[in-house]
């Protein structure tokens, strides 16, 4: 993808040209995006693209499943005011992140300053990648089953990844660790004080999901040997 003699150097522009009517409103709204502007306010000032058009370039990404409005798991998405915009396609979201906002330097033969650029970011981007990977499977690896899921937040607080079944008042949090560190009981501290919030009383049954790249730490571990209610998952495979 830093190569300018290969196919995914430009696949991403060719397909927005091919497909789009002003393509280069789409570029700079999945440029901004990219960049960490995800509110509709933030993604107008990046642009300078009035808000009726945005609506509607987000319409259309949307519909080619580019682009979506992600609200706080368990909210009404027509109602919603939190909702963010993110870039749904991981191709895309890597393209306009680095090689579309870089290309200049890619064409100058500056790769390897990318490349810099990317070790010391790739945390951030890859565990967006990560905590969807965790969405996706949180009904096989929990047993359980939660029509509602993703991520939530609100002004005070956000928790990675929640799983919603009304009907058994039954709810699981997540934690979503892409880091080099093995997660501690910290962690699971942490996510277990924000779910004592009045938001989620009328869940009679808790359960808590740890993922973590790195593993866990041997008190994490003894911890959740001794409770079914500790789910800790290393990569993509449970181990308690």
């Amino acid at each position: 993808m830093l190569n300018p003699g290969e196919v995914l150097f430009s696949e991403a522009e060719f397909l927005l040209n091919e497909e789009l009517r002003e393509p280069r409103n789409y570029f700079a709204i999945l440029r901004a995006i990219s960049l960490g502007k995800r509110k509709l306010g933030e993604i107008i000032n990046d642009t300078g693209i009035d808000k009726s058009s945005i609506i509607k370039y987000m319409g259309v990404m949307d519909m080619l499943h580019l682009v979506e409005r992600e609200v706080p798991v368990g909210e009404d998405p027509n109602k919603s005011k939190k909702g963010l915009y993110r870039i749904s396609d991981n191709y895309f979201r890597f393209f306009f992140r680095y090689v579309f906002y870089y290309k200049d330097l890619i064409l100058m033969d500056q790769q390897e300053r990318i490349i810099e650029t990317l070790k010391n970011t790739e945390s951030q981007f890859f565990s967006l990648t990560y905590e969807d990977l965790a969405k996706n499977l949180l009904n096989r690896i929990s047993g359980d089953f939660y029509p509602e899921y993703g991520r939530w937040w609100d002004r005070n607080s956000e928790i990675d990844l929640i799983g919603i079944n009304r009907e058994e008042k039954r709810a699981i949090f997540g934690e979503v660790k892409w880091t080099n560190k093995p997660a501690g009981v910290d962690v699971l501290n942490s996510l277990v004080a924000k779910t004592k919030t009045g938001k989620w009383k009328e869940f009679k049954y808790h359960s808590c999901i740890i993922f973590s790249k790195a593993g866990f730490t041997s008190e994490l571990l003894r911890i959740s040997k001794d409770s079914p209610e500790i789910l800790l998952v290393k990569g993509i495979e449970r181990i308690c």
